[in-house]
């Protein structure tokens, strides 16, 4: 290949915060609005994904059992997957909100702890105006259904990504090899989880499967997911009955089955997950 010496100057080097965002897919589920918001408060807020809550102007607060947050213009703040927490808006209240999820999902812990997310996280003054300008920008090519709006979206969220860790200085190392066979062994559990959604399943049964022991699944899924073993499973099977609950066409008794589980017993552990019924959270 012809070598050009003039633009050796100007050659590109990767960084590890690159490197880092490169290691995952971001998938974005939700992202809101809300201008000019009257004064409310919410209780027991929950939600499966990662979510930025960006506030443009007016002031709120979040409180969870042992920490409270009060966000001024300019303010960012990231709340980890499942953390419940209440929040209070005051008048002339103006953000946005982005929900999304870490892919693949056996890396989302990870992603977390690099990254020192695992908590509700409070960024003052991180924003500017144009940063505002462009979130809007991207909520209306949202809301008109424009050609290429979802990944305009993305690129979105990767520059809010590096602004938050540019921010506070965050250094990213290579993944120890440990954790890598790890993550492969959680990808193999997720594409068994798949095949065999609409099924009961155990975590002997998985392990059998896999041809592993319990004791080093459990440690696999400590590691990566920050959860046991049947917490993994039931957290997989409740997130996908959150995408099933989408088609209205779809009875309650319908999504359990397709999430191999029993009526009662699925709405009594969607209700624990996330403080919602199924019916209550297919309104919302």
């Amino acid at each position: 290949m012809k070598r050009y010496p003039r633009l050796d100057s100007y050659r590109i080097t990767n960084d590890p915060l690159s490197d880092f965002l490169a290691a995952f897919h971001f998938q974005i589920e939700y992202y809101t609005n809300w201008p000019v918001q009257d004064h409310k408060t919410l209780r027991n807020i929950i939600c499966p994904q990662c979510k930025l809550i960006l506030l443009e102007q007016g002031s709120c607060r979040i409180e969870t059992a042992d920490a409270s947050y009060t966000a001024t213009p300019g303010c960012c703040i990231f709340v980890p997957p499942y953390t419940i927490y209440d929040a209070e808006t005051y008048e002339g209240v103006n953000s946005y909100e982005l929900f999304f999820n870490v892919l693949p999902i056996a890396m989302e812990q990870e992603f977390l702890e690099q990254a020192d997310l695992q908590r509700i996280t409070l960024f003052q003054e991180l924003f500017q105006k144009e940063d505002f300008s462009l979130m809007a920008a991207c909520y209306q090519a949202l809301r008109k259904q424009s050609s290429g709006a979802y990944a305009q979206l993305n690129a979105l969220l990767i520059l809010l990504l590096i602004h938050i860790f540019q921010s506070r200085g965050t250094s990213f190392a290579p993944l120890p090899e440990s954790h890598s066979k790890e993550q492969d062994l959680m990808r193999k559990l997720f594409i068994y989880l798949e095949k065999h959604l609409s099924e009961p399943i155990h975590v002997q049964q998985v392990c059998d499967e896999l041809q592993i022991s319990q004791s080093y699944l459990w440690r696999c899924c400590k590691n990566t997911m920050g959860i046991s073993p049947s917490q993994t499973i039931m957290r997989y099977k409740l997130r996908y009955a959150q995408s099933l609950l989408k088609n209205q066409e779809l009875s309650i008794a319908q999504v359990a089955e397709g999430i191999g589980m029993d009526p009662y017993y699925f709405s009594s552990q969607f209700k624990k997950q996330f403080f919602l019924s199924p019916s209550a959270y297919r309104k919302k």
